[in-house]
């Protein structure tokens, strides 16, 4: 069973910063497409732990940030760093 990956409004936000800062947008763009299935599949598999329920996975030139609800199948993005 799949999870639901959901972007904060402030994850979003730094996503477009990124894209509208990269040398290569299109990499922003793969970076996310691939981050989206990977946090879709096995958030937890996928990422390091960092403390107390938050995740970090990097999939350059991002760096996201999230948490996992288990019992509802959620992922939720809270921050993205641009990383070139």
């Amino acid at each position: 069973m799949n999870f639901t990956v959901e972007w904060l409004p402030d994850a979003e936000d730094a996503l477009a910063d990124a894209w509208l800062q990269a040398t290569d947008p299109s990499a922003v763009t793969q970076a996310q497409a691939q981050v989206d299935r990977l946090l879709g599949r096995d958030p937890i598999g996928s990422g390091q732990l960092l403390h107390e329920g938050l995740y970090q996975i990097v999939f350059t030139p991002l760096t996201i940030f999230y948490s996992v609800d288990s019992s509802n199948r959620i992922v939720e993005v809270s921050e993205v760093w641009y990383t070139p």
